[in-house]
């Protein structure tokens, strides 16, 4: 079992995030391609990051899609999982134009994981803050987060 915390940003870099996180779902569901991402972006967001994106319609799930692994900088990642999780969510179909201004974006930038080891259901209890930390389950080869 791993524990991972959202990582705290300013909200200046979390507006830049969801901007962003907005062009690339317009992009994607308009022209049908990735956003590039460039420009004067601060240091944080361009440090390897990993996040999830999360779009709901009328309160209910439209798409998440997220990554555990920190592979590319934090701000490219909602770019990419912004993309998927409009266009490539196997769940659903993918968004179409008319439902963008329906949807409502929520946004995870994720910390690294740190693994735990628990010995009891108390001592796991309070390892994890609510609102805050996820957990990592992991099965074999299966992994799942989830946001406590």
């Amino acid at each position: 079992m791993a524990l991972m915390s959202l990582v705290d940003l300013s909200q200046a870099d979390m507006d830049l995030l969801k901007s962003t996180a907005i062009q690339a779902l317009n992009m994607a569901v308009i022209e049908h391609r990735h956003l590039t991402v460039y420009g004067n972006i601060p240091e944080v967001l361009m440090s390897v990051g990993a996040s999830f994106v999360t779009l709901l319609k009328e309160g209910q799930l439209r798409g998440c899609i997220g990554t555990l692994d920190a592979y590319r900088p934090i701000i490219e990642d909602i770019a990419g999982n912004s993309y998927s999780a409009a266009m490539q969510d196997p769940r659903f179909p993918a968004v179409v134009v008319d439902e963008l201004d329906e949807l409502e974006l929520s946004l995870s930038v994720l910390s690294t994981p740190q693994e735990l080891n628990i010995e009891s259901e108390t001592q796991l209890q309070r390892s994890i803050r609510p609102g805050i930390d996820g957990v990592i389950l992991q099965e074999g080869m299966s992994l799942s987060l989830i946001h406590i």
